[in-house]
């Protein structure tokens, strides 16, 4: 469960137990002490803990304890989510937000009442998450109990919290009427190949402005963004607009249209000549392309081509700006996503992060910084697992069973076909390795390994176990990929 979603929790123990199961299926293993820590409760609330939910969830999971700590193996995955989001089912705050979302509108009195907790303990409850809406620029009014804030900003948190965030058993889902509608939006290859949103991401946004709308809570943006736009608008938008009408026999306000279009153009895709031309269809608006050439130079982000890096990173800061013309909360991740792309990009976090500063300066946004430059390592990782291939020549000198031999290539072959592997008789190894260019040489042959002294090499055991795949896997990854590959 995300965290974010974990902060709205009252129930104390449903809270340890869910945040102790987060910990274990990130983990390998993970002890007692570790979790204390993390958690913040005694390690003997700890042990109590585990020890319960290893009873309840025995059928379906397995909890292990060894000397280094608890390891966790799911059995069966629909009963285990099944208990999760059992321990969910009467959390107050998520009942009391499911009603808002749909304006069912009580006063504090009513809500205690109702849900058979006094209106103290509620306003505690209520007191605790406060933070959390004012990052959404957001306040709690208790007569009746509703969101103060801008709309727009309102729509956000109700994406965090149902489509972003786990589902919970008051997770808001879409009227199958709009999932379908979606579905066939989507059906439009040039619509679908122009965003990398999903179709049930589209059916939410949709839904969330038909059901917030219909309520009387419509969206307002700014002349600049309606102009935008109105000048950039195509046909299936003016289909959803007819659909809407037909089905719901609500017309849709230009802001409304305004609103899903920004967040399904915004969200950007990893194909070149598609940004490219993102790039051109919007160049005239903000004029970024400028900007990004002069602060990152020569700078290398995402490709070693310099024309193909300028593409992305323009399209970035692009996307960046059309969803700061919504509302500068659609610049803010959930706590969790950013948390945890920073703390596997460090290093790159800490080089990129005043050249980001510099671009979002000029485009004056000032706020959710890190939250944007931790979408920035994103996507420089997801491009460059995608344009920056570097392959090895791996050289295989195999000794043995025929069958063990055989077993060792097909594995090489079938996990690290992308790099070039050669399988070679020792009888041709030296002149081969005079005339190639060679990375690697892996033998599971000792007295070979004794005489290989020129290149890099490994001693596979004569049988590979898991430890020599994984020293090989860890010697022909970058620098970057062996970072993630450690913390994972």
């Amino acid at each position: 469960m995300k965290e974010f979603q974990l902060e709205f929790l009252s129930n104390k123990k449903n809270k340890r137990w869910l945040t102790i199961l987060n910990f274990l299926e990130l983990s390998e293993v993970i002890s007692s002490t570790d979790l204390s820590k993390a958690i913040g409760v005694a390690e003997r609330t700890i042990i109590l803990d585990v020890n319960q939910i290893k009873n309840e969830i025995s059928k379906y999971s397995e909890i292990t304890s060894f000397h280094t700590g608890y390891t966790l193996k799911i059995k069966n995955m629909e009963k285990y989510l099944s208990f999760k989001k059992e321990l969910l089912s009467q959390e107050p705050l998520f009942i009391i937000l499911e009603n808002i979302f749909y304006s069912n509108l009580y006063s504090i009195d009513e809500w205690s009442d109702k849900l058979y907790i006094s209106k103290t303990t509620l306003v505690r409850y209520l007191t605790k998450v406060e933070d959390i809406f004012t990052k959404y620029k957001l306040s709690i009014q208790y007569n009746p109990l509703n969101f103060v804030g801008s709309e727009v900003n309102i729509r956000k948190f109700f994406v965090d919290f149902y489509y972003i965030s786990n589902y919970t058993p008051h997770t808001v889902f879409p009227d199958l009427k709009v999932v379908e509608l979606a579905e066939t939006l989507f059906k439009n290859e040039k619509f679908q190949n122009n965003t990398s949103i999903t179709s049930l991401e589209l059916a939410y946004y949709i839904y969330i402005s038909i059901e917030r709308s219909l309520q009387g809570h419509i969206v307002s943006l700014s002349k600049e963004s309606n102009k935008i736009y109105i000048n950039n608008n195509n046909n299936e938008f003016e289909k959803l607009d007819r659909y809407v009408y037909m089905v719901y026999n609500h017309q849709l306000p230009v802001d409304e249209l305004a609103y899903i279009y920004y967040l399904y153009i915004s969200n950007r895709t990893t194909n070149q000549s598609k940004e490219l031309e993102f790039c051109h269809q919007f160049s005239s608006y903000f004029q970024i392309d400028s900007l990004v050439k002069k602060i990152f130079n020569d700078q290398r982000i995402f490709s070693e081509n310099k024309q193909l890096d300028f593409i992305f990173l323009t399209s970035f800061f692009t996307s960046v700006k059309i969803k700061h013309l919504l509302s500068s909360v659609y610049l803010m991740n959930i706590t969790d996503h950013t948390t945890d792309s920073i703390n596997y990009n460090l290093v790159a976090y800490e080089n990129l992060y005043p050249y980001v500063q510099l671009v979002l300066k000029k485009l004056k946004i000032d706020i959710y910084k890190e939250d944007i430059v931790s979408n920035f390592l994103r996507l420089r990782q997801t491009l460059r697992d995608i344009y920056v291939k570097k392959q090895k020549n791996i050289v295989f000198l195999l000794e043995g069973d025929t069958f063990i031999r055989q077993n060792i290539k097909a594995k090489a072959t079938k996990y690290f076909s992308f790099h070039n592997l050669f399988f070679i008789d020792k009888m041709y190894f030296e002149n081969f390795m005079e005339s190639n260019y060679i990375d690697i040489v892996v033998t599971n042959y000792s007295e070979y390994f004794e005489n290989i002294s020129t290149k890099k090499y490994i001693l596979f055991n004569t049988i590979p176990n898991i430890n020599d795949w994984e020293t090989l896997l860890i010697e022909i990854s970058s620098k970057e990929d062996l970072e993630f590959l450690l913390k994972k």
